[in-house]
């Protein structure tokens, strides 16, 4: 699995922002269709009527607009490293509640966190930074953590981004709580967990 510094993410994912137009594969997916999939297996996982959620890396606030187009009426705020993908969410949605931050970083409690596409490019060894990122984002969640990562299952392999495997992460989760759910089956290229406070 190939490791990448800080910065090497944050020019990524800046340089998406200002130079690609399609916003689904600015923010790293190859379609609006399987970028939405994702936020379905989220919406399918967690209710999020009425709840607090934290969107980390968020890019321009797509899974905002899903939630919306739900009927959400909860509390939204995103978080994403890039600062130009931050001014691309507030240009796209005026008013969004997004700022740019490292999710390192955040001491605040959230109902739900979510993470779609956030962990796929990682710094250091993977699975040490997988676990590190785990434990931050379920410490600020009071109920639910949702993410997604790419599986080693799928049949092509990137040169930019991070592939796991399943059930190495499953069991990973498992150490941390005894509510894990492990989704695999919407995507050949993709995994969703889901973890929940007891």
């Amino acid at each position: 699995m190939r490791t990448v510094p800080h910065s090497a993410v944050v020019d990524y994912y800046n340089d998406c922002a200002l130079s690609i137009k399609d916003d689904a594969k600015a923010m790293g997916w190859s379609s609006r269709f399987n970028q939405r999939l994702r936020f379905d297996v989220f919406n399918y996982l967690v209710d999020f009527t009425g709840v607090s959620v934290l969107d980390v890396g968020c890019g321009d606030g797509a899974f905002f607009h899903y939630l919306v187009d739900q009927g959400m009426d909860g509390g939204y705020k995103g978080i994403d490293i890039s600062k130009h993908m931050v001014q691309r969410a507030h240009a796209r949605y005026p008013g969004i509640n997004v700022r740019q931050a490292d999710f390192f970083d955040v001491q605040d409690d959230y109902d739900v966190v979510v993470c779609s596409g956030g962990l796929s490019m990682c710094f250091g060894d993977p699975m040490h930074y997988l676990s590190a990122a785990i434990d931050q984002l379920f410490s600020i969640s009071s109920s639910h953590l949702v993410f997604n990562l790419l599986s080693d299952h799928a049949p092509s392999t990137s040169d930019k981004f991070n592939q796991y495997h399943p059930a190495s992460v499953l069991d990973l989760c498992f150490k941390k709580t005894p509510y894990v759910t492990l989704h695999h089956g919407y995507l050949p290229n993709d995994f969703t967990l889901h973890m929940v406070k007891s």
